[in-house]
Protein backbone atom coordinates (compact mmCIF):
# COMPACT_ATOMS: atom_id res chain seq x y z
CA UNK A 1 0.00 0.00 0.00
CA UNK A 2 2.75 1.88 0.98
CA UNK A 3 4.51 1.58 -2.36
CA UNK A 4 1.33 2.20 -4.46
CA UNK A 5 0.87 5.82 -2.81
CA UNK A 6 4.11 6.52 -3.12
CA UNK A 7 4.35 5.96 -7.39
CA UNK A 8 0.70 8.32 -7.23
CA UNK A 9 2.36 10.74 -5.67
CA UNK A 10 5.47 10.81 -8.03
CA UNK A 11 2.58 10.27 -10.91
CA UNK A 12 0.98 13.45 -9.64
CA UNK A 13 4.38 15.23 -9.23
CA UNK A 14 5.30 14.47 -12.35
CA UNK A 15 2.12 15.31 -14.18
CA UNK A 16 2.36 18.67 -12.17
CA UNK A 17 5.89 19.59 -13.33
CA UNK A 18 4.54 18.93 -16.82
CA UNK A 19 1.68 21.08 -16.58
CA UNK A 20 4.05 23.57 -15.33
CA UNK A 21 6.08 23.37 -18.41
CA UNK A 22 3.44 23.23 -20.66
CA UNK A 23 1.96 26.76 -19.14
CA UNK A 24 5.83 27.90 -19.29
CA UNK A 25 6.03 27.44 -23.15
CA UNK A 26 2.78 29.26 -24.04
CA UNK A 27 3.32 31.65 -26.17
CA UNK A 28 0.23 33.91 -25.40
CA UNK A 29 -2.60 34.55 -23.05
CA UNK A 30 -5.19 32.88 -24.94
CA UNK A 31 -2.95 29.83 -25.30
CA UNK A 32 -1.81 30.13 -21.22
CA UNK A 33 -5.74 29.94 -20.78
CA UNK A 34 -6.19 27.32 -22.97
CA UNK A 35 -3.47 24.92 -21.34
CA UNK A 36 -4.90 25.58 -17.73
CA UNK A 37 -8.63 24.95 -17.90
CA UNK A 38 -8.17 22.44 -20.11
CA UNK A 39 -5.13 20.60 -18.94
CA UNK A 40 -5.15 21.19 -15.39
CA UNK A 41 -7.38 18.04 -15.28
CA UNK A 42 -4.38 15.93 -15.07
CA UNK A 43 -3.80 16.77 -11.80
CA UNK A 44 -6.95 17.21 -10.33
CA UNK A 45 -10.38 16.18 -11.47
CA UNK A 46 -13.55 18.79 -12.41
CA UNK A 47 -15.78 19.23 -15.15
CA UNK A 48 -15.63 22.93 -15.72
CA UNK A 49 -12.86 25.62 -15.30
CA UNK A 50 -12.89 29.40 -16.65
CA UNK A 51 -9.79 31.43 -16.80
CA UNK A 52 -10.40 34.74 -15.86
CA UNK A 53 -8.40 37.94 -16.30
CA UNK A 54 -8.55 41.09 -14.59
CA UNK A 55 -8.37 42.94 -11.12
CA UNK A 56 -10.88 44.62 -8.95
CA UNK A 57 -13.82 43.44 -10.42
CA UNK A 58 -13.01 44.34 -13.63
CA UNK A 59 -11.92 42.00 -16.82
CA UNK A 60 -13.12 39.35 -19.10
CA UNK A 61 -13.29 35.63 -19.70
CA UNK A 62 -9.74 34.42 -21.09
CA UNK A 63 -10.73 30.86 -21.71
CA UNK A 64 -13.61 27.89 -20.96
CA UNK A 65 -12.47 24.15 -20.39
CA UNK A 66 -13.79 21.96 -23.60
CA UNK A 67 -13.98 25.16 -25.94
CA UNK A 68 -11.40 26.43 -28.50
CA UNK A 69 -12.29 30.31 -27.50
CA UNK A 70 -14.94 31.30 -25.15
CA UNK A 71 -18.21 32.64 -26.94
CA UNK A 72 -18.36 36.05 -25.74
CA UNK A 73 -22.05 36.85 -26.04
CA UNK A 74 -22.98 33.71 -25.03
CA UNK A 75 -25.28 33.47 -21.55
CA UNK A 76 -22.77 31.05 -19.52
CA UNK A 77 -19.62 33.61 -20.55
CA UNK A 78 -21.58 36.68 -19.70
CA UNK A 79 -22.58 35.14 -16.50
CA UNK A 80 -19.17 33.59 -15.74
CA UNK A 81 -17.72 36.68 -15.82
CA UNK A 82 -19.97 38.67 -13.67
CA UNK A 83 -19.18 35.52 -11.42
CA UNK A 84 -15.18 35.44 -11.55
CA UNK A 85 -15.56 39.82 -11.18
CA UNK A 86 -17.49 39.34 -7.51
CA UNK A 87 -14.82 36.55 -6.47
CA UNK A 88 -12.06 38.94 -7.69
CA UNK A 89 -13.58 41.88 -5.48
CA UNK A 90 -12.40 39.62 -2.34
CA UNK A 91 -9.00 39.48 -3.22
CA UNK A 92 -8.19 36.05 -1.21
CA UNK A 93 -4.51 35.33 -1.44
CA UNK A 94 -5.19 31.18 -1.22
CA UNK A 95 -7.97 29.08 -3.42
CA UNK A 96 -11.29 29.24 -1.36
CA UNK A 97 -13.94 26.70 -1.68
CA UNK A 98 -17.27 28.80 -2.99
CA UNK A 99 -21.18 27.38 -2.63
CA UNK A 100 -23.69 29.14 -4.08
CA UNK A 101 -24.76 30.80 -0.52
CA UNK A 102 -21.30 32.31 -1.06
CA UNK A 103 -21.93 34.14 -3.87
CA UNK A 104 -24.30 37.30 -4.71
CA UNK A 105 -28.18 36.79 -4.47
CA UNK A 106 -28.43 38.21 -8.50
CA UNK A 107 -25.86 34.91 -8.95
CA UNK A 108 -27.25 32.45 -7.44
CA UNK A 109 -30.50 31.85 -9.54
CA UNK A 110 -28.26 31.08 -12.57
CA UNK A 111 -25.81 29.18 -10.66
CA UNK A 112 -27.56 25.31 -11.12
CA UNK A 113 -27.81 25.89 -14.66
CA UNK A 114 -24.50 26.64 -15.38
CA UNK A 115 -22.02 25.10 -12.20
CA UNK A 116 -22.12 21.97 -10.23
CA UNK A 117 -22.57 21.92 -6.60
CA UNK A 118 -18.69 22.37 -5.87
CA UNK A 119 -16.35 25.09 -6.92
CA UNK A 120 -13.34 26.44 -6.32
CA UNK A 121 -12.13 30.53 -6.96
CA UNK A 122 -7.96 30.28 -7.58
CA UNK A 123 -6.57 33.45 -7.43
CA UNK A 124 -3.69 34.50 -10.05
CA UNK A 125 -1.92 36.58 -8.02
CA UNK A 126 1.76 37.80 -9.12
CA UNK A 127 4.90 37.77 -6.96
CA UNK A 128 4.34 41.50 -6.06
CA UNK A 129 1.07 40.68 -4.86
CA UNK A 130 -0.77 42.38 -7.62
CA UNK A 131 -4.02 40.93 -8.78
CA UNK A 132 -3.67 39.43 -12.35
CA UNK A 133 -7.07 37.19 -12.83
CA UNK A 134 -8.40 34.25 -11.64
CA UNK A 135 -9.63 30.18 -12.19
CA UNK A 136 -13.30 29.24 -11.21
CA UNK A 137 -13.21 25.07 -11.20
CA UNK A 138 -16.31 23.13 -11.14
CA UNK A 139 -17.32 19.84 -9.85
CA UNK A 140 -20.15 17.60 -8.48
CA UNK A 141 -17.64 16.36 -5.39
CA UNK A 142 -16.37 18.91 -2.61
CA UNK A 143 -12.74 19.46 -2.68
CA UNK A 144 -10.16 18.39 -0.51
CA UNK A 145 -7.08 20.30 1.04
CA UNK A 146 -4.15 18.14 -0.74
CA UNK A 147 -6.18 19.19 -3.99
CA UNK A 148 -5.89 23.09 -2.66
CA UNK A 149 -2.45 22.60 -1.96
CA UNK A 150 -1.43 21.37 -5.38
CA UNK A 151 -3.28 24.09 -7.40
CA UNK A 152 -2.23 26.67 -5.36
CA UNK A 153 1.46 25.69 -6.70
CA UNK A 154 0.00 25.90 -9.75
CA UNK A 155 -1.44 29.11 -9.51
CA UNK A 156 1.59 30.71 -8.92
CA UNK A 157 2.77 28.92 -12.13
CA UNK A 158 0.21 30.53 -14.19
CA UNK A 159 0.36 34.00 -12.49
CA UNK A 160 4.60 34.07 -13.36
CA UNK A 161 3.69 33.00 -17.08
CA UNK A 162 0.93 35.53 -17.46
CA UNK A 163 2.59 38.60 -15.59
CA UNK A 164 5.55 37.55 -18.21
CA UNK A 165 2.99 37.40 -20.99
CA UNK A 166 1.70 40.55 -19.81
CA UNK A 167 5.01 42.28 -19.52
CA UNK A 168 6.50 41.06 -23.03
CA UNK A 169 2.86 42.31 -24.51
CA UNK A 170 3.30 45.61 -23.19
CA UNK A 171 6.52 46.08 -24.59
CA UNK A 172 5.59 45.03 -28.12
CA UNK A 173 2.76 47.57 -27.38
CA UNK A 174 5.22 50.14 -26.37
CA UNK A 175 7.66 49.48 -29.23
CA UNK A 176 4.63 49.66 -31.56
CA UNK A 177 3.41 52.66 -30.32
CA UNK A 178 6.98 54.10 -30.60
CA UNK A 179 7.49 53.34 -34.28
CA UNK A 180 3.68 54.51 -34.38
CA UNK A 181 4.81 57.58 -32.87
CA UNK A 182 8.02 57.69 -35.15
CA UNK A 183 6.10 57.52 -38.10
CA UNK A 184 3.69 60.20 -37.38
CA UNK A 185 6.54 62.52 -36.61
CA UNK A 186 8.01 62.19 -39.84
CA UNK A 187 4.67 62.70 -41.47
CA UNK A 188 4.00 65.59 -38.93
CA UNK A 189 7.06 67.24 -39.85
CA UNK A 190 7.08 66.12 -43.69
CA UNK A 191 3.29 67.63 -44.17
CA UNK A 192 4.64 71.05 -42.25
CA UNK A 193 7.46 71.59 -44.30
CA UNK A 194 4.83 70.60 -47.61
CA UNK A 195 2.66 73.43 -46.22
CA UNK A 196 5.74 76.14 -47.70
CA UNK A 197 6.25 74.79 -50.89
CA UNK A 198 5.01 77.50 -53.41
CA UNK A 199 2.26 76.61 -55.41
CA UNK A 200 0.86 79.10 -57.67
CA UNK A 201 -3.13 80.34 -56.35
CA UNK A 202 -5.62 79.16 -58.30
CA UNK A 203 -9.54 79.83 -58.43
CA UNK A 204 -12.28 77.63 -61.04
CA UNK A 205 -14.98 80.30 -62.25
CA UNK A 206 -17.29 79.84 -64.96
CA UNK A 207 -16.40 81.12 -68.48
CA UNK A 208 -18.03 81.55 -72.01
CA UNK A 209 -16.38 81.91 -75.19
CA UNK A 210 -17.45 85.07 -76.81
CA UNK A 211 -16.89 87.43 -80.43
CA UNK A 212 -14.28 89.51 -79.62
CA UNK A 213 -15.36 92.57 -81.76
CA UNK A 214 -19.01 91.72 -82.58
CA UNK A 215 -21.23 93.96 -84.96
CA UNK A 216 -24.52 94.47 -83.21
CA UNK A 217 -27.81 94.64 -85.55
CA UNK A 218 -30.02 96.65 -83.97
CA UNK A 219 -33.52 98.10 -85.10
CA UNK A 220 -33.86 100.77 -88.03
CA UNK A 221 -36.88 101.96 -86.93
CA UNK A 222 -39.89 101.14 -84.68
CA UNK A 223 -42.19 98.58 -85.87
CA UNK A 224 -43.01 94.82 -85.45
CA UNK A 225 -40.57 92.28 -86.29
CA UNK A 226 -42.06 90.04 -89.42
CA UNK A 227 -39.80 87.54 -90.32
CA UNK A 228 -36.44 86.05 -89.37
CA UNK A 229 -34.52 84.80 -92.56
CA UNK A 230 -31.68 83.31 -90.62
CA UNK A 231 -30.82 80.89 -87.78
CA UNK A 232 -28.86 80.92 -84.90
CA UNK A 233 -25.09 79.87 -85.61
CA UNK A 234 -25.45 79.85 -89.14
CA UNK A 235 -22.66 81.86 -91.43
CA UNK A 236 -23.75 84.25 -93.58
CA UNK A 237 -22.19 86.66 -96.29
CA UNK A 238 -22.52 90.29 -96.49
CA UNK A 239 -25.78 91.36 -98.13
CA UNK A 240 -27.67 88.37 -97.24
CA UNK A 241 -30.95 89.41 -95.82
CA UNK A 242 -31.31 89.04 -91.72
CA UNK A 243 -34.91 90.27 -90.35
CA UNK A 244 -37.24 91.33 -92.52
CA UNK A 245 -39.68 94.66 -90.39
CA UNK A 246 -43.28 94.70 -91.19
CA UNK A 247 -43.75 97.62 -93.51
CA UNK A 248 -47.91 97.88 -94.02
CA UNK A 249 -47.69 100.94 -92.35
CA UNK A 250 -44.60 102.51 -94.29
CA UNK A 251 -46.09 101.48 -97.83
CA UNK A 252 -49.11 103.33 -96.64
CA UNK A 253 -47.25 106.20 -95.78
CA UNK A 254 -45.20 106.01 -99.17
CA UNK A 255 -48.89 106.00 -100.97
CA UNK A 256 -49.92 109.31 -99.35
CA UNK A 257 -46.62 110.99 -99.00
CA UNK A 258 -46.48 110.09 -102.85
CA UNK A 259 -49.77 111.79 -103.58
CA UNK A 260 -49.05 114.95 -101.87
CA UNK A 261 -46.01 115.22 -103.79
CA UNK A 262 -47.51 115.41 -106.94
CA UNK A 263 -50.02 117.13 -105.62
CA UNK A 264 -47.74 119.58 -104.60
CA UNK A 265 -45.80 119.29 -108.10
CA UNK A 266 -49.44 119.86 -109.90
CA UNK A 267 -50.12 123.36 -107.61
CA UNK A 268 -46.62 124.86 -108.46
CA UNK A 269 -46.97 124.10 -112.17
CA UNK A 270 -50.56 125.87 -112.77
CA UNK A 271 -49.32 128.96 -110.09
CA UNK A 272 -46.31 128.78 -113.20
CA UNK A 273 -48.18 129.48 -115.83
CA UNK A 274 -50.71 131.90 -114.18
CA UNK A 275 -47.37 134.09 -113.38
CA UNK A 276 -47.06 135.42 -116.05
CA UNK A 277 -51.00 137.39 -116.12
CA UNK A 278 -51.54 137.02 -112.61
CA UNK A 279 -49.25 138.70 -110.09
CA UNK A 280 -50.99 137.35 -106.84
CA UNK A 281 -50.04 133.54 -108.96
CA UNK A 282 -46.27 135.03 -108.96
CA UNK A 283 -45.67 135.91 -105.44
CA UNK A 284 -47.37 132.46 -104.60
CA UNK A 285 -44.64 130.35 -106.81
CA UNK A 286 -42.02 130.57 -104.01
CA UNK A 287 -44.51 129.05 -101.15
CA UNK A 288 -45.47 125.85 -103.56
CA UNK A 289 -41.86 125.42 -104.41
CA UNK A 290 -40.76 125.03 -100.96
CA UNK A 291 -44.18 122.97 -100.51
CA UNK A 292 -42.40 120.69 -103.37
CA UNK A 293 -39.49 120.52 -101.54
CA UNK A 294 -40.86 119.52 -98.39
CA UNK A 295 -43.13 116.97 -99.92
CA UNK A 296 -40.20 115.59 -101.93
CA UNK A 297 -38.08 114.96 -98.37
CA UNK A 298 -40.93 113.29 -96.95
CA UNK A 299 -41.02 111.09 -99.63
CA UNK A 300 -37.49 109.98 -99.29
CA UNK A 301 -37.52 109.74 -96.11
CA UNK A 302 -40.30 107.13 -96.24
CA UNK A 303 -38.82 105.43 -98.90
CA UNK A 304 -35.22 105.08 -97.36
CA UNK A 305 -37.51 103.34 -94.18
CA UNK A 306 -39.39 100.99 -96.12
CA UNK A 307 -35.84 99.84 -97.59
CA UNK A 308 -34.20 99.89 -94.37
CA UNK A 309 -36.99 97.36 -93.14
CA UNK A 310 -35.18 94.85 -94.94
CA UNK A 311 -31.93 94.18 -92.56
CA UNK A 312 -29.22 93.08 -94.25
CA UNK A 313 -25.79 91.58 -93.44
CA UNK A 314 -23.37 94.47 -93.43
CA UNK A 315 -20.04 91.63 -93.03
CA UNK A 316 -19.90 87.82 -92.59
CA UNK A 317 -19.26 86.38 -89.89
CA UNK A 318 -22.33 83.69 -87.73
CA UNK A 319 -25.13 84.79 -86.57
CA UNK A 320 -26.35 84.91 -82.58
CA UNK A 321 -29.53 85.31 -81.30
CA UNK A 322 -31.38 84.22 -78.52
CA UNK A 323 -34.07 82.86 -80.73
CA UNK A 324 -35.92 82.93 -84.41
CA UNK A 325 -39.66 81.94 -83.11
CA UNK A 326 -39.29 84.26 -80.18
CA UNK A 327 -38.08 87.01 -82.24
CA UNK A 328 -40.99 86.83 -85.23
CA UNK A 329 -43.59 89.23 -84.20
CA UNK A 330 -42.03 90.87 -81.08
CA UNK A 331 -42.47 94.80 -81.19
CA UNK A 332 -39.11 96.41 -81.14
CA UNK A 333 -37.73 99.94 -80.79
CA UNK A 334 -35.68 101.94 -82.71
CA UNK A 335 -31.99 101.00 -82.17
CA UNK A 336 -32.96 97.84 -79.80
CA UNK A 337 -30.53 95.14 -80.33
CA UNK A 338 -31.69 92.16 -82.55
CA UNK A 339 -29.23 90.29 -83.02
CA UNK A 340 -24.76 89.57 -83.37
CA UNK A 341 -22.57 88.88 -86.46
CA UNK A 342 -19.54 87.65 -85.15
CA UNK A 343 -16.74 86.30 -86.85
CA UNK A 344 -15.86 82.92 -85.61
CA UNK A 345 -11.73 83.19 -85.94
CA UNK A 346 -11.93 86.27 -83.49
CA UNK A 347 -12.99 85.51 -80.76
CA UNK A 348 -11.97 85.59 -76.30
CA UNK A 349 -13.12 84.44 -73.00
CA UNK A 350 -15.57 86.18 -70.65
CA UNK A 351 -15.02 85.05 -67.50
CA UNK A 352 -16.93 85.90 -64.26
CA UNK A 353 -15.01 86.05 -61.04
CA UNK A 354 -17.31 85.70 -57.71
CA UNK A 355 -16.19 88.47 -55.04
CA UNK A 356 -15.99 86.23 -52.36
CA UNK A 357 -13.12 84.10 -54.38
CA UNK A 358 -11.45 87.07 -56.02
CA UNK A 359 -7.79 86.94 -55.77
CA UNK A 360 -4.87 89.49 -56.79
CA UNK A 361 -4.67 89.50 -60.28
CA UNK A 362 -2.43 91.28 -62.94
CA UNK A 363 -2.16 91.50 -66.77
CA UNK A 364 -1.21 88.75 -68.51
CA UNK A 365 -2.19 85.93 -65.65
CA UNK A 366 -2.81 82.51 -67.08
CA UNK A 367 -6.06 81.31 -67.76
CA UNK A 368 -7.06 77.30 -68.92
CA UNK A 369 -10.46 76.98 -70.28
CA UNK A 370 -12.18 73.51 -70.02
CA UNK A 371 -14.92 73.22 -72.19
CA UNK A 372 -17.75 71.25 -71.19
CA UNK A 373 -18.22 69.78 -74.30
CA UNK A 374 -14.85 68.45 -74.50
CA UNK A 375 -13.47 68.47 -70.77
CA UNK A 376 -10.29 66.90 -72.35
CA UNK A 377 -9.24 69.88 -74.62
CA UNK A 378 -8.02 72.74 -72.49
CA UNK A 379 -7.08 75.66 -74.59
CA UNK A 380 -4.79 78.40 -72.99
CA UNK A 381 -5.19 81.88 -72.76
CA UNK A 382 -4.31 85.23 -70.95
CA UNK A 383 -6.13 87.74 -69.06
CA UNK A 384 -6.30 91.26 -70.20
CA UNK A 385 -8.72 92.69 -68.69
CA UNK A 386 -10.84 92.38 -65.04
CA UNK A 387 -13.80 95.36 -64.38
CA UNK A 388 -13.45 97.53 -61.40
CA UNK A 389 -17.05 96.91 -60.27
CA UNK A 390 -19.31 93.90 -59.24
CA UNK A 391 -22.07 93.15 -60.97
CA UNK A 392 -24.29 90.28 -61.16
CA UNK A 393 -23.30 87.58 -63.58
CA UNK A 394 -25.57 85.53 -65.85
CA UNK A 395 -26.10 83.29 -62.85
CA UNK A 396 -26.76 85.69 -60.25
CA UNK A 397 -23.63 85.52 -58.17
CA UNK A 398 -22.14 89.03 -57.68
CA UNK A 399 -18.94 88.31 -59.76
CA UNK A 400 -16.15 91.10 -61.48
CA UNK A 401 -16.21 90.37 -65.55
CA UNK A 402 -13.41 89.96 -67.13
CA UNK A 403 -12.26 89.44 -70.49
CA UNK A 404 -8.91 86.69 -71.77
CA UNK A 405 -7.71 86.49 -74.99
CA UNK A 406 -6.77 83.07 -76.20
CA UNK A 407 -3.11 82.24 -77.08
CA UNK A 408 -2.12 80.00 -80.33
CA UNK A 409 -3.88 79.36 -83.34
CA UNK A 410 -6.55 76.55 -81.72
CA UNK A 411 -10.04 78.51 -81.22
CA UNK A 412 -13.45 77.45 -79.40
CA UNK A 413 -16.29 77.69 -81.39
CA UNK A 414 -18.73 80.88 -80.19
CA UNK A 415 -21.15 80.28 -77.41
CA UNK A 416 -19.65 77.18 -75.81
CA UNK A 417 -19.19 77.10 -72.17
CA UNK A 418 -17.25 75.55 -69.47
CA UNK A 419 -15.14 76.06 -66.66
CA UNK A 420 -11.74 78.67 -66.45
CA UNK A 421 -8.79 78.17 -64.06
CA UNK A 422 -7.01 81.62 -63.08
CA UNK A 423 -3.56 81.12 -62.12
CA UNK A 424 -2.34 84.27 -59.62
CA UNK A 425 0.73 84.90 -57.80
CA UNK A 426 2.86 81.58 -56.06
CA UNK A 427 1.81 81.61 -52.18
CA UNK A 428 2.80 79.05 -49.88
CA UNK A 429 0.54 75.75 -50.00
CA UNK A 430 -1.10 76.45 -46.97
CA UNK A 431 -2.35 79.54 -47.93
CA UNK A 432 -3.86 77.92 -50.67
CA UNK A 433 -5.59 74.78 -48.62
CA UNK A 434 -7.01 77.14 -46.03
CA UNK A 435 -7.77 80.95 -47.37
CA UNK A 436 -11.18 80.04 -47.99
CA UNK A 437 -11.86 78.54 -44.57
CA UNK A 438 -9.67 81.47 -43.57
CA UNK A 439 -11.89 83.81 -45.07
CA UNK A 440 -15.12 82.84 -43.66
CA UNK A 441 -13.72 82.23 -39.91
CA UNK A 442 -12.07 85.86 -39.89
CA UNK A 443 -15.25 88.07 -39.45
CA UNK A 444 -15.86 86.39 -36.37
CA UNK A 445 -12.89 86.64 -34.75
CA UNK A 446 -13.00 90.44 -34.96
CA UNK A 447 -12.86 91.82 -31.59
Amino acid sequence: MSGQDNAAGARGLANLLLLQDRIRDADSRAALGAVVVNDTRIIVPYDIAVCWQGERGRGDVLAVSNLPEPERQSAFTLWSKKLCAHLSRARHDHPVRVEVDDIDKSLQVDWPHYLPAHSLWLPLRAPGGHDLGGMVLSRPKPWQDEELRVLERLAKSTAFSLEFLMRRRRRRNLLRNRKRFLLAGVGIAAIAAAMFIQVPLTILVPAEVVPLDPYVVRAPLRGVVETVDVEANQAVKAGDSLVHMDSTQLQTDLAVARQEYEIAIAEYRRAQQAASSDRESSSQMQVLLSRVHQKNAELEYITGQLDRADIKAPQDGIVILPGRTEMEGLPVSQGERLMVLADPKSVEMELWLPVNDRIPLHDNNRVTLFLNVEPDHPYDAKMHLVDFQAKNSPAGVLSFRARSSFVGADRPRVGLRGVAKIYGDDVPLYVMLFRRPWAALRPWLEL
